[in-house]
């Protein structure tokens, strides 16, 4: 039996791939063979934790493991009460079988529960804005209706019938007539009809199509599950209907990135842009933008477009886009540019570096003092 990975990652079962990636992090670096040196419990506990980590973050993986629970769940289930037949087994299974109806069909201890519907999973494509703001998909699924040609019967109009042979008119099997067990064959009827509908072949329903629509909301991950109850399929026509999973994948974008729930742009500058300033072109959620570049800008610095990055926690105001400017140096500096750089060299003016102008002088505190010889 496979242990209970949302218990170890101490997660909810709806938990979302950030959530699961969190939690990992901290107990990984708390039971981290390092950190505990010579504790077997602690090095066993860091493999487990790895197990449920890995089966976790794999949207595949995960399904497979929650449709296990789901199914480990159904077989733990007990019935509060039993009805009395439970403990009455008569030699004829049918005749028990008729008890059994019988029985359910007033008393409310032993009263069937509904008919559970299959959960139907479907994998959900993004693109990077829309799971950054947010929006609302239409999904277009398959699924079946009831033939409009035969009212979902499966027999056609003056459809040619004839008597059961089974049970010869009467809707019960002659051998357990006692009992008025239904016919099989006509279904209690005592007819049976010749003609079946060609629309449908005679099972009564076609294929169709339904739109469901999902709505994705804003920061959402790769792997998160959204739970639709009740729109799965209903696999008996009193019964219940399933669940509808939608496993999210979101698109990654060339340009833009979430890092610590922060949307960030690196730009490239060239070294010249850095020194004297500019305009450089931004993307962003909304289009492009053109953004000032200070002169004298050094390498990493952040410039903040407000209101263009994501959502924040209340999901009512956007949070700031942060653009990060990397600088470039050249790979190949031809003649005419070495020539100009020696004479920026000799016109530079020391003020202008401090952190080198410091550095010379903390390097000149460091010399090694000259010694001089002294004779015998």
């Amino acid at each position: 039996m496979k242990p209970d990975y949302y218990q170890l990652l101490d997660l909810r079962p709806e938990a979302t791939g950030a959530e699961i990636k969190k939690n990992f992090r901290k107990l990984a670096k708390q039971f981290h063979p390092d950190t505990n040196p010579g504790n077997r419990d602690a090095e066993e506990r860091f493999k487990v934790i790895n197990e449920a980590y890995e089966q976790l973050c794999d949207p595949d993986k995960r399904a497979d493991y929650d449709r296990y629970l789901n199914r480990l769940q159904s077989k733990k289930t007990v019935r509060t009460s039993s009805a009395w037949y439970d403990d009455f087994h008569p030699v004829d299974q049918d005749l028990r079988d008729f008890l059994q109806g019988f029985y359910n069909a007033r008393s409310g201890s032993g009263r069937r529960r509904a008919a559970q519907g299959t959960d139907v999973r479907f994998n959900l494509k993004v693109a990077f804005h829309e799971a950054v703001l947010g929006c609302v998909k239409e999904i277009r699924l398959p699924t079946s209706a009831e033939c409009p040609r035969c009212g979902g019967s499966g027999i056609p109009a003056a459809s040619r019938q004839q008597r059961c042979k089974q049970c010869h008119g009467t809707g019960r099997n002659p051998a357990y007539a006692g009992y008025r067990k239904k016919c099989t064959l006509c279904q209690g009827t005592g007819k049976v009809f010749l003609d079946q509908c060609k629309r449908c072949s005679g099972s009564g329903k076609v294929a169709s199509y339904r739109t469901i629509q999902v709505n994705v909301p804003p920061g959402i991950e790769t792997g998160t599950r959204l739970h639709l109850k009740g729109l799965g399929t209903r696999d008996a026509p009193s019964g219940k209907s399933g669940d509808f999973f939608v496993v999210v994948q979101v698109a990654k974008h060339p340009l833009l990135q979430v890092e610590e729930e922060r949307l960030m742009c690196r730009i490239p500058i060239p070294v010249y842009m850095a020194l004297s300033g500019g305009e450089i072109e931004v993307p962003t959620l909304d289009g492009t933008v053109i953004v000032n570049v200070p002169p004298g800008c050094p390498s990493g610095k952040e410039i903040r477009l407000k209101g263009k990055g994501a959502y924040g926690p209340t999901g009512k105001r956007r949070a700031d886009l942060i653009v990060v400017l990397d600088i470039e140096m050249p790979k190949k500096i031809t003649r005419a540019e070495k020539k100009l750089m020696q004479q920026l060299a000799e016109m530079a003016v020391a003020s202008s570096y401090p952190e080198t102008k410091k550095y010379k002088r903390t390097l000149s505190g460091l010399r090694p003092k000259t010694t001089t010889k002294t004779g015998k």
